[in-house]
């Protein structure tokens, strides 16, 4: 994975210097393939969440709500005995005659845990009371006098 200044290069040098990207590529010494996908990206916003909706899956869209409902339970459990996608395919296919692919199970699950899994982050404002300080500084003597003879503080009161 790139940084953002290398990104920003890769753009800089698409955009504003006019090189192909085949010589991106040889100058940033990134594949072809990496600096075509830097080169070319508009949205750089990470809020575009991907699509669950029953209707984007034509055969699994009946077993939604039963997948979802699994999933929902895994959380309250150890992570470790929490459904696979293979686990998740074969009761779909062994209890509920399911017909459809493993392949369309697994892009639904991954797309469902990244919704569920955004949707936990978060971060709630901490908001402190306002106090009025004042700030105080002085020197001290100090009993040791051989070794430090003043002593500069500060009192908040």
């Amino acid at each position: 994975m790139l940084n953002m200044a290398q990104i920003h290069y890769i753009k800089d040098l698409y955009e504003n210097e006019d090189l192909s990207l085949r010589e991106i590529a040889r100058r940033t010494y990134h594949s072809f393939a990496t600096v075509q996908k830097y080169a070319y990206k508009e949205d750089w916003s990470e809020n575009s969440l991907p699509n669950i909706d029953p209707e984007s899956y034509p055969i699994l869209g009946q077993y939604i709500p039963i997948i979802d409902e699994w999933l929902e339970t895994d959380r309250k459990i150890p992570r470790k005995q929490r459904h696979t996608a293979w686990r998740v395919y074969t009761r779909l296919r062994d209890e509920h005659g399911f017909v459809g692919s493993y392949s369309s199970v697994k892009r639904y699950m991954r797309k469902k845990r990244y919704v569920m899994k955004s949707g936990q982050t978060g971060y709630l404002p901490i908001d402190h009371a306002k106090a009025n300080a004042t700030r105080r500084t002085g020197i001290i003597l100090s009993p040791q006098a051989s070794f430090f003879p003043f002593i500069s503080c500060m009192l908040q009161c």
